[in-house]
């Protein structure tokens, strides 16, 4: 049984424009609960700045927030 913040990001993911990079990331972070920008670099082979786009994007559409800052940066699901 899917636990309401899941429902939750289904529903938006339906609605809003994410690429498959950031559909990956939002599966990744079903399982692992967070996710840093280097092991989003790592599932998806991208460079930092794509992968800033990418993450930022999310964060604006409010997918996932973000938690801690410099390189303890990490980011879970709304």
């Amino acid at each position: 049984m899917a636990r309401s913040g899941e429902v939750r990001v289904e529903k938006k993911l339906h609605k809003l424009d994410i690429n498959e990079r950031q559909r990956k990331a939002i599966e990744y972070l079903k399982i692992h609960k967070n996710i840093t920008r280097k092991i989003y670099i790592e599932i998806n082979n991208i460079s930092p700045r794509q992968a800033n786009k990418d993450l930022n994007d999310l964060l604006e559409k409010k997918l996932i927030r973000k938690q801690g800052r410099g390189r303890a940066t990490s980011y879970i699901l709304r």
